[in-house]
C-alpha cells in the first residue's frame, strides 16, 4: 500500500437509458465522500423510488461488470452486472446520503463504504504496479478512519429501500441484457471515463 493516500474513488457500468451510459461512481477524501449517479435517476423527495422521467425509458445492462479508478478508461473485472444491480447501487447511494446527513464530517459508517466499493469499485489492482501499491476498500475505510455502524434500523432500511428499488424497474417499457465488445467501449470512452 502506497504511504500516502488522499483520494480513494472509481465508477462502474451500470446500463444504458436509451443508449446512454449510466455510470455510478464515488470518491472519498479525509473531508468528504461524494456518490451518485452520472444521469438524476433517482426521486428528490422519496427514497427508494426512480424518477418520473424515466417511465418508458427503455433500460439495458451489460452482461459483464465494467468499472475503473476514476479518469481512466473501464475495464471488465470478470464480474457480472445483473438487472438488479442498478437496484441494489441506488439503494446505496440513497443509505450513504442519508448518514452522511448525520455525521458531522459528511462521512459514511465502515459497513456503508465497504458495501459501496465492492459494489462500484473496489481497488486498484489494474493500475497498481506492484504490491506496495495496491490499495483495497479495506485500507481506505482504516487510512479514513471510517466508523462501524451504530445504527440498528440500517439493515431494514437496506432492505426495505432495494425491495421498493426493484419494484421501481417496471418504470422503464424494456429491461434487456446486452454483450458489450471492446469496441463499443472504446467508441463511448469520451461519455463513459469519470
Amino acid at each position: 500500500m502506497p504511504k500516502t493516500i488522499n483520494t480513494f474513488g472509481g465508477y462502474r457500468l451500470v446500463g444504458y437509458i436509451d443508449g446512454k451510459p449510466l455510470t455510478a461512481k464515488f470518491k472519498i477524501t479525509q473531508n468528504n465522500f461524494e456518490v451518485g449517479f452520472n444521469q438524476n435517476i433517482l426521486d428528490r423527495e422519496y427514497v427508494g423510488k426512480f424518477t418520473k422521467q424515466l417511465e418508458g425509458k427503455k433500460f439495458e445492462y451489460p452482461s459483464r461488470q465494467y468499472m475503473a479508478a476514476l479518469g481512466k478508461p473501464l475495464q471488465s473485472k470478470g464480474g457480472r452486472t445483473t438487472e438488479s444491480t442498478l437496484p441494489w447501487i441506488a439503494t446505496l447511494i440513497e443509505v450513504a446520503k442519508l448518514e452522511q446527513g448525520t455525521t458531522k464530517n459528511g462521512h459514511i459508517t465502515r459497513d456503508t463504504f465497504r458495501q459501496i466499493a465492492m459494489a462500484i469499485y473496489s481497488s486498484n489492482a489494474f493500475y497498481a504496479k506492484d504490491k506496495k501499491d495496491l490499495v483495497i476498500y479495506r485500507d481506505i475505510a482504516k487510512i479514513f478512519g471510517l466508523k462501524r455502524s451504530t445504527n440498528q434500523y440500517l439493515d431494514t432500511l437496506q432492505k426495505d429501500t432495494f425491495t421498493q428499488f426493484r419494484r421501481g424497474l417496471s418504470i422503464f417499457s424494456e429491461i434487456a441484457e446486452v454483450t458489450l465488445g471492446h469496441q463499443q467501449l472504446m467508441g463511448s470512452r469520451d461519455k463513459l471515463v469519470a
